[in-house]
């Protein structure tokens, strides 16, 4: 059994390993055939699904999926399992492996059989009233994968678990103690709990995005209670249902005409086990989220025609493909398409009962309801000036009462399911209210010294709006969100980027929880970094209690190809830089290098030549220049030939040095 136990601790350190950095995790061997990678054309121009085999051979170093990683551990689990290794009595506390995938520190799994089928309750003991973090994984079983989440950092923790009958009877009891290592030093006093008068309604919150070094989750006391060691792109983590988030990596970017962004999303659970990977090809910005739950995803995106996120994408679930890409100059036509970013959405979400999107647009101050079928508008949310004297100011909400103020450079802007107004011919919306203008087509804003969590009650028929509720906050320039639980008549202000950081102790966000029906602030914490959004970090231990099956197409997306030109030269000279690695991921070419350094790849054959330009990328921002990431390129499209690699370097047209001979 220990030699089965050292595989298992030796895989998740190899998962460590490659999480930090996936050119580690390379293999040197020269590659005669791709994995299980598939490759055809798809339809649109210079872009290519991830789908059909390609055989090729190269001496590139080649990485493994972050899939097929967890797959490998998640199988050495299973055989312990299938091997009836543990029962519940003969566990020890050094049988429970602690962070068995490799990137999620703060979570274990016990492994273990029992006489008689029951359900498992966990609990890890919390340091003061109130921080427990408990969950049950509900399904009767005789063989038991149990995880555990919440564990304290550099502690011995106390963690209970309870066999429990059909009808949720204790019928059996033990205490088993894990231990973890430090909390990453970046992290160390990460949140300050500034106001803490009454039990949250939320036992832990998820916090990332921004400046925030790593995704992760605290309780009541501040204390941090689950991360992931993942190096994610700029705005982090999106819960998922079905007990799983979405996280951009940060890894794998795209050039863009300002900061770079995430080129693909990895679908995965608590326990850090990924299930799915989509690529998308023109990258990923502030927003994922389910269509409808289970369902296609709905991203922001961007044209990269001149403008950047700007644009919306339905992505077909099973198998990573557009379903529909709408940019929003087909919404609002052309009247403010007047810099790079001058729509930046960030908020999108679906609504079945009329077949609507609601988006948030901060640039223009305006959030828009419109049939995601048609386009046509349904309203408009935001000052009326920004729409006068064009066609689209008839569809501009009119507000009722004499002291109604519209919100500027809104985020989080979703509408409520729960009737708050009690009024049936109503619907509600809320939304975090910057109440900023930097730059964006508006003359003046109120001055009103914070910022504020909104409820509006909106007429759709009459086109009216009113304000039922506003939550006033410390100013947060940008990012921010809002979260409710309405049952329990709280509220959440999530302040991800404040203004006057010497006002509020030099802290850099903030997070209030408000009492729905007075407004007033229950509690406080402060964050030392600035975050995107932070939400209700809701555990499943049961979606984390099953093995790991993945789809056979749990590989796709859309990546840039290049396209076939006439037939060019190998340059002589041979590119000696450091900064520029490569590697391959199934059909897919990964270039290393700084920020908009490169402005084409090139594959020159003795036959055939295929160039990838990159310049309608923009030139990026002077903060980013080094930036270093993974530019990826497929080459599936490539017909049958041995390929040098040549890359336009700071302008510079250079042999890598490389080939790859496609078969």
């Amino acid at each position: 059994m220990k030699k089965t136990m050292n595989i298992l601790l030796i895989a998740a350190l190899c998962f460590t390993l490659s999480a930090c950095s996936g050119e580690d995790n390379a293999q040197e061997s020269k590659i005669t055939e791709s994995e299980s990678r598939k490759a055809t054309v798809q339809t649109s121009e210079n872009a290519y699904s991830i789908l059909n085999t390609v055989n090729f051979e190269t001496g590139i170093p080649q990485e493994t999926d972050r899939v097929q990683q967890s797959l490998s551990i998640d199988a050495q689990v299973q055989k312990i399992l299938d091997e009836h290794t543990y029962t519940f009595e003969t566990l020890k506390d050094s049988d429970i492996i602690v962070n068995a995938y490799g990137d999620s520190p703060l979570t274990a799994l016990a492994l273990f059989d029992t006489e008689e089928k029951c359900k498992v309750k966990v609990t890890v003991k919390g340091t003061s009233k109130n921080t427990d973090v408990s969950g049950t994984v509900d399904e009767l079983s005789t063989t038991h994968r149990v995880p555990i989440v919440g564990l304290y950092a550099a502690k011995n923790n106390d963690v209970v678990i309870d066999l429990l009958d059909q009808n949720d009877k204790v019928i059996s009891t033990r205490t088993f103690h894990v231990k973890t290592d430090p909390l990453p030093t970046t992290l160390d006093g990460a949140i300050k709990v500034y106001k803490h008068q009454v039990k949250s309604a939320y036992g832990l919150i998820e916090v990332s995005g921004f400046g925030t070094p790593y995704i992760y989750a605290f309780d009541e006391d501040g204390q941090i209670r689950w991360y992931l060691n993942e190096k994610y792109g700029c705005y982090g983590y999106y819960p998922l249902s079905g007990g799983k988030f979405i996280w951009m990596d940060g890894n794998d970017m795209i050039q863009t005409p300002e900061k770079p962004h995430s080129q693909n999303m990895y679908e995965a659970d608590y326990l850090g086990r990924v299930y799915q990977i989509y690529y998308v090809q023109k990258g990923l910005h502030h927003e994922i989220i389910e269509k409808e739950e289970g369902g296609n995803l709905l991203v922001a995106t961007s044209s990269l025609e001149g403008h950047f996120e700007e644009t919306i994408q339905e992505i077909d679930r099973k198998t990573g493909q557009p379903v529909k890409t709408l940019t929003m100059n087909e919404i609002y036509g052309d009247t403010h398409v007047n810099q790079l970013d001058w729509a930046h959405i960030n908020t999108i979400s679906y609504y079945k009962e009329d077949d609507s999107l609601v988006v948030s647009t901060r640039n223009v101050h305006t959030v828009v309801k419109f049939n995601w079928t048609t386009n046509k508008i349904i309203w408009l949310l935001g000052d009326p000036s920004v729409w006068k004297d064009t066609s689209l100011s008839q569809y501009s909400l009119k507000p009722t009462g004499n002291d109604f103020d519209w919100q500027y450079q809104q985020h989080s802007a979703y509408l409520i399911s729960e009737d708050l107004d009690s009024n049936p011919d109503t619907i509600e919306i809320g939304m975090f209210d910057n109440h900023w203008d930097d730059d964006a087509p508006i003359d003046s804003i109120s001055d009103r010294p914070d910022s504020y969590v909104k409820f509006y009650s909106i007429d759709e028929k009459n086109k009216t709006i009113s304000l039922l509720h506003e939550y006033a906050s410390a100013k947060s320039r940008i990012t921010s969100n809002w979260q409710a639980d309405f049952n329990k008549k709280r509220v959440f202000s999530m302040c991800g980027y404040l203004k006057y950081r010497d006002q509020n102790d030099n802290m850099k966000g903030m997070m209030y929880e408000y009492d729905y029906d007075t407004e007033g602030v229950l509690n406080q914490w402060g964050s030392k970094y600035t975050y995107y959004r932070a939400y209700h970090f809701d555990i499943d231990l049961s979606a984390c209690s099953k093995e790991l099956k993945v789809k056979d197409n749990y590989f796709c997306g859309t990546v840039n190809a290049p396209k076939k030109e006439k037939q060019a030269d190998i340059p002589e000279k041979v590119l000696e830089s450091a900064d520029v690695s490569y590697s391959i991921l199934g059909n897919i070419l990964k270039i290393n290098a700084f920020d908009h350094s490169i402005s084409k790849i090139e594959f020159v054959g003795k036959n055939n030549s295929y160039v990838l330009d990159l310049d309608y990328t923009g030139n990026g921002q002077k903060k980013f220049k080094k930036l270093s990431y993974n530019i990826s390129c497929s080459f599936q499209n490539l017909e049958p030939d041995t390929y040098a690699l040549v890359i336009t370097y700071y302008k510079e047209r250079i042999n890598t040095g490389q080939t790859i001979t496609v078969k």
